[in-house]
């Protein structure tokens, strides 16, 4: 692809949308080219962070526009404590953030200083108490799909700040949280520039790490 970038690092810096940099670590490009320089669209930091990159000013104006449009989707996959009723949905509910506490709050009714989220889901696979979700977030805020699940009363595997201990220790007690970012599709519904060949196209990651885990019984 000759105007985005796609790799994943083992970094604690975090870039943020619209950032210039260049990097001096091992990476999987989306790119045909050498180049070492790129403007951040968005980060995700999971246990491998990844990051979609603009390769000039014109594709990043570009996407961040699609990104505001919803032609351009995330998808992540998590594994969550329990079977949710309903096996596909979107939840909508009221996200308050407390600095301090670095923490976030859901309620179904809208709060002082609240914002409204909504969360897109589907369990793929339930077994050993444990189900396999495919989520997309249709809004983007902190900590938005670990406390909204949290809420629902399925709080993911590994996660101890929207989670508790002794949900954890039923299931191994992992410590880091069990949520991935894999999927990316572009469904441009008005014209991408030089990014429409981009159009209808997905890039997914092979080899998530607690995927096949999951789905061998061994979680």
């Amino acid at each position: 692809v000759d105007n985005i970038y796609s790799f994943s690092i083992d970094s604690d810096t975090t870039y943020l949308p619209g950032d210039h940099f260049m990097w001096a670590f091992k990476t999987e490009f989306l790119s045909s080219d050498n180049s070492s320089e790129a403007y951040a669209v968005f980060s995700v930091h999971f246990e491998n962070d990844s990051i979609i990159a603009a390769k000039n000013a014109e594709s990043l104006r570009i996407l961040n526009e699609k990104l505001k449009q919803r032609e351009l989707h995330k998808l992540y996959l998590c594994v969550v404590i329990g079977t949710p009723k309903q096996k596909e949905g979107i939840l909508k509910d009221y996200l308050q953030k407390n600095e301090k506490q670095n923490k976030v709050y859901i309620s179904d009714k809208k709060q002082a200083d609240s914002k409204e989220i909504a969360t897109k889901y589907k369990v793929l696979s339930s077994k050993n108490g444990l189900s396999l979700v495919e989520i997309e977030l249709l809004t983007g805020r902190t900590h938005q799909i670990r406390a909204s699940f949290s809420h629902l009363g399925h709080a993911l595997l590994g996660d101890g700040k929207y989670g508790t201990n002794a949900q954890n220790k039923q299931f191994g007690g992992y410590k880091k949280q069990f949520l991935y970012s894999y999927k990316l599709a572009f469904d441009f519904e008005s014209d991408a520039g030089i990014l429409n060949y981009l159009n209808h196209k997905e890039f997914q990651v092979k080899d998530v790490w607690f995927k096949e885990a999951f789905l061998n019984g061994d979680l």
